[in-house]
């Protein structure tokens, strides 16, 4: 969780919106069983986590498929 976490803190955090920014420090104050639930789709997170968990969600697949190549 941490790794996933910190690597879109340190290539994404900085150029987002300010909302997406205060989503992200918001989000960081839930549990992790919760956001990594969210991520894998297991279950629905809060409205006001949607769109930062989809960034996350696309950060971590980009990530995947350069780990790949």
């Amino acid at each position: 969780m941490d790794i996933l976490l910190q690597g879109y803190l340190e290539t994404h955090y900085d150029d987002a919106s300010e909302s997406e920014q205060q989503a992200f420090e918001a989000l960081l104050d839930e549990a992790d069983l919760d956001i990594l639930s969210w991520i894998m789709k297991k279950t629905q997170p809060d409205e006001n986590y949607v769109n930062i968990i989809n960034v996350i969600r696309q950060f971590a697949e980009h990530a995947k498929l350069n780990a790949k190549q």
